[in-house]
């Protein structure tokens, strides 16, 4: 199992920085929307 310890915010602009699930989610949600809205532009 992966050890959790070293998860921390300031790690979301690191490399290979693991970031806590509860910060990750709106995160990736934030990246989901860009590329949906990214191709309904030109329309």
């Amino acid at each position: 199992m992966k050890n959790h310890q070293n998860e921390n915010v300031s790690n979301i602009y690191n490399l290979d920085g693991t970031v806590p699930i509860m910060k990750a989610i709106p995160f990736g949600l934030q990246h989901i929307l860009a590329m949906f809205v990214s191709n309904l532009t030109p329309l």
